[in-house]
């Protein structure tokens, strides 16, 4: 069969690792680690010295190290509404949003419900 082409309106980069997403309304929330590597272009030269300790730093924003970061995006558009730091990294996948707010499981063991 003929291959597909996958078509979306919008797309865009993030300057951190989506760990968690979720949609409510036309607002699409994203929350992850901070993005310090191009993952294309750094495997391309995994064993050049520069990288090594890129690779070490973004392992220890994956570790959590610097919190992540929350963003609110239109789902319609991909404009970015507004952002947040959050102390912790988002458990995969974990956030919903219901009445109103938008619940976060961290890993850290709390749950944080953010609301207008």
């Amino acid at each position: 069969p003929p291959k597909q082409k996958l078509v979306y309106d919008w797309s865009r980069e993030l300057p951190f690792l989506a760990q968690a997403m979720v949609l409510a309304g036309d607002e699409l929330f994203v929350a992850g680690p901070p993005r310090i590597l191009d993952e294309n272009e750094a495997w391309k030269h995994i064993m050049a010295n520069q990288y090594r300790e890129k690779f070490r730093e973004q392992q220890r924003l994956l570790d959590g190290s610097k919190g992540s970061t929350l963003w609110a995006v239109g789902a319609s558009s991909g404009r970015k509404l507004g952002s947040r730091h959050l102390q912790a990294l988002p458990v995969f996948d974990g956030m919903a949003a219901a009445y109103g707010g938008l619940y976060v499981a961290l890993q850290d063991g709390r749950v944080v419900c953010l609301k207008d």
